[in-house]
């Protein structure tokens, strides 16, 4: 097995999880990521949930990742994942080459909104019915690999 390439935060707070990459992203990495974050979902026992995605840093994706990470979506797709908020600028090129592939998908599946920071996608979601994090992210733990 390789080093991991792609760095990563993970925090849950009752039925939104956030999610904040950063890097090239190699398969070791988008395991451990997507272990993580099925370990979350799988605590959720079916309920619905949201993710907030701050990818504004992803850089890439090797095409083994790029596969562990849409293996992931459907498993979470199948166990309650229905919003998405994600903090980036759709119009950068890397958001068009390594993201944008699974929005295309998501988008028709469930609500999905682009925001400038973590507190406006939380919010959108508490629009939404999402619960989680209202005393803000400042102080919130975060699971990381680094």
């Amino acid at each position: 097995m390789f080093e991991q390439h792609g760095k990563f935060q993970l925090a849950c707070e009752q039925n939104i999880i956030i999610f904040i990459a950063e890097g090239a992203w190699n398969y070791e990495a988008s395991l451990n990521a997507t272990t993580q974050i099925k370990y979350i979902i799988d605590r959720l026992e079916h309920k619905q949930h949201a993710f907030i995605f701050e990818t504004q840093h992803v850089e890439g994706m090797t095409p083994d990742a790029f596969s562990t990470w849409s293996d992931a979506v459907n498993y979470w797709l199948e166990h309650g994942f229905r919003a998405i908020a994600r903090v980036t600028d759709p119009s950068e090129s890397h958001y068009k080459m390594f993201i944008e592939p699974f929005d295309l998908r998501l988008k028709d599946l469930m609500p999905l909104t682009f925001t400038d920071d973590l507190a406006s996608a939380v919010n959108w979601l508490h629009g939404l019915g999402y619960r989680g994090f209202e005393q803000g992210i400042d102080l919130t733990k975060f699971v990381s690999n680094q």
